[in-house]
């Protein structure tokens, strides 16, 4: 890299490349590894002694200028300038800001938008949940020589937001006086009211020793929470109070009383004395903790499913959830075949719906249809060679689902057609099939030429995932399957 440098300079001083105000010959060039930035002229003359000194230093050196994978940046240049920069040198267009040795290049101070990835940059170059397994004096190396670090590294250029200091040091002061008991400190804290609402309706307190339930918060006085009973009383205690008093603690010479805040009033009087009856009608038992009963289930245990199952009667049950999700395909074809039968996949035309981009391409395999899934995985002409030779090589006489233009109505119709105990077999192969075809299309959208294949080549892949998936559900190469 030095000889290019040194051929830079050479030029500068011939005349191929005009001044730059304030620039040196040696600073028209910055190369840092296999990265290089090039100060010049948006001139034809400047252009073409660019195009060919890359050339000839890699025909010289050995390492090749790939134009494809450079990018010009033009600083206040005509959109003529801009043409003739991409016509000579044969490389993309870029706009600032541009990234170099990740910093964020601009002509003018940077959005919000444009730190946020820098901000979470220096956020996610440790993860939270490893706080708890490094010493605090191994924290305070680690924040000042990387976390900080990375910060400065981008200061050197820009001036950062107030607000964005803020969130580094804030990030920075969780990490370092984090508790090794307790990972999850300085986790973002997420309170669902209505899940709140629920948890409340459905568990029911038994007390004991009063050393696991809350005296202001739960719902241990014959089924009714404290500020249920007296609504005045609780909003005289302060949060902290509510959020950490303990019914033994409460209990104890009637010290909630002295939670209470404020002058006291007739009506306060009078929910205080309808609260401490009430408490004192709650049957305790010192000698057992305390114990909570969830309504939701019928063994009064709490389970995930057993709520979940609850929480959806009267609900109407997707006719395609047991094709999808009783499938021994992966986790992540799944959610595919999911996504795909709820037409959520990011085809152009739900792009150009959402605004990212102006119209739907036309489908990237045939070139005849706009790209959509109907289209994908019905109605290409591809899509359909394939299908019709994955059903003929499962000896299934079923038509491929060009026939109907609807893969969710296909597959209804044509598992009915399945003996019953095959059924998995078949979804876990219209799964599999479906997300060949998906990757078929996306190898020629990003143009990935090493993984487009024909339909044989297909047929071969649909295959061996197939038999790679079943083995996996019998105890096999489960890891290999995943992957």
């Amino acid at each position: 890299m030095e000889a290019l440098t040194r051929i830079v300079v050479k030029a500068v001083e011939a005349g191929l490349f005009g001044d730059l105000a304030s620039i040196s010959p040696l600073q028209r060039i910055s190369v840092y590894a296999d990265d290089v930035v090039l100060f010049l002229k948006p001139l034809q003359g400047e252009l073409w002694a660019t195009r060919h000194i890359l050339s000839l230093f890699g025909e010289a050196s050995g390492p090749h200028v790939n134009f494809r994978k450079t990018t010009a940046t033009l600083i206040r240049g005509s959109h003529e300038e801009e043409e003739r920069t991409a016509r000579i040198l044969g490389c993309e267009l870029a706009a600032f800001p541009i990234r170099y040795l990740r910093l964020q290049l601009a002509l003018r101070p940077l959005t919000k938008a444009e730190w946020q990835p820098l901000l979470d940059q220096v956020t996610k170059s440790v993860p939270g949940w490893q706080r708890g397994l490094i010493s605090r004096e191994g924290r305070l190396v680690l924040i000042n020589s990387v976390v900080a670090a990375r910060a400065v590294h981008q200061m050197v250029v820009a001036e950062a937001p107030t607000w964005m200091l803020e969130e580094i040091n804030k990030w920075m002061r969780a990490f370092f006086w984090a508790d090794p008991e307790r990972p999850w400190q300085g986790l973002p804290g997420l309170k669902d009211p209505e899940a709140e609402g629920v948890f409340q309706s459905l568990a029911q307190f038994t007390v004991g020793d009063g050393r696991l339930t809350y005296f202001w918060r739960d719902r241990w006085i014959g089924g009714y929470t404290a500020e249920e009973l007296a609504p005045e009383v609780f909003a005289r205690v302060p949060t902290r109070r509510r959020n950490s008093r303990l019914v033994a603690e409460a209990l104890q010479e009637d010290v909630w009383i002295d939670d209470i805040h404020g002058e006291m009033t007739v009506d306060l009087w009078m929910q205080c004395l309808n609260l401490w009856e009430a408490v004192e009608e709650v049957e305790k038992d010192s000698t057992r903790p305390d114990s909570i009963t969830w309504k939701g289930v019928e063994s009064g245990t709490y389970t995930a499913k057993g709520t979940y199952k609850m929480l959806c009667q009267g609900g109407i049950r997707w006719a395609m959830s047991k094709p999808v999700w009783g499938s021994f395909s992966p986790m992540k074809c799944k959610v595919f075949a999911w996504l795909t039968l709820r037409y959520r996949l990011w085809t152009s035309d739900r792009r150009a719906r959402h605004g990212l981009q102006e119209h739907p391409d036309l489908c990237y395999i045939c070139l005849q249809e706009e790209d959509n899934v109907d289209h994908i995985f019905t109605l290409c002409p591809y899509a359909r060679q394939v299908w019709y030779r994955v059903l003929r090589s499962a000896n299934l006489r079923i038509a491929d689902p060009g026939f109907t233009g609807n893969l969710q109505r296909w597959w209804t119709e044509a598992r009915k057609r399945v003996r019953r105990f095959d059924r998995k077999r078949f979804d876990t192969m219209v799964i599999c099939t479906a997300w060949t075809l998906w990757k078929q299309r996306n190898a020629r959208a990003f143009g990935n030429e090493r993984e487009q294949k024909t339909v044989e080549q297909v047929l071969v892949q649909v295959r061996d995932d197939f038999h790679l998936w079943e083995r996996a559900k019998r105890g096999g190469r489960l890891g290999a399957a995943r992957e």
